[in-house]
């Protein structure tokens, strides 16, 4: 649910070739996710359960189940600031599955986004971010189905001073 201030959403529709049970766990069980999301994930599966994405000491995304259906449909709700000093604001992560056999759509609904300014990083940060992550459920799911992976953290140090630039050949 979104109110007449809450205009913006990103959508993304995936076609998988992949059971809808498969998707569904890969979505809905910690382990699962940390094969191609958060490398920390967990899930209590139920209305009120609590989902847990987190990226190390980097980034920590904790949201509540607000509708379940197994195989079908999960939302989930997250309070997002969009300025100092400002009160919380709902946003909602929907996943909708459809498909048989071994073909599954997945719709991806991020909404709840004000339109004025304020919301615009977490707009920006998510609608870039959704993309890549949902590219990385596709390989999961259609490649590598079952394989935990190997992650490679890169983390880039802030210095105050110009630098030469760092050539990689």
């Amino acid at each position: 649910m979104t109110d007449s201030t809450s205009s913006r959403q990103f959508e993304q529709t995936l076609d998988l070739q992949a059971p809808r049970e498969a998707v569904w766990r890969a979505l809905t069980d910690g382990a699962e996710l940390a094969r191609w999301f958060a490398p920390e994930a967990s899930v209590d599966p139920q209305v009120g359960g609590l989902v847990g994405w987190k990226w190390r000491d980097h980034f920590d995304w904790q949201q509540t189940i607000e509708a379940i259906e197994p195989g079908k449909h999960l939302r989930t709700r997250y309070d997002a600031w969009a300025g100092a000093g400002d009160t919380p604001h709902p946003l909602f992560v929907d996943f909708r599955l459809e498909g048989e056999g071994g073909h599954t759509t997945l719709r991806v609904v991020h909404s709840g986004f004000g339109s004025d300014s304020r919301f615009d990083k977490e707009y920006n940060d998510i609608s870039g971010g959704w993309p890549v992550e949902l590219r990385s459920l596709q390989l999961y799911l259609e490649q590598h189905l079952g394989r935990d992976r190997q992650l490679v953290w890169l983390s880039l140090i802030h210095i105050s001073e110009p630098t030469r630039p760092l050539y990689i050949s």
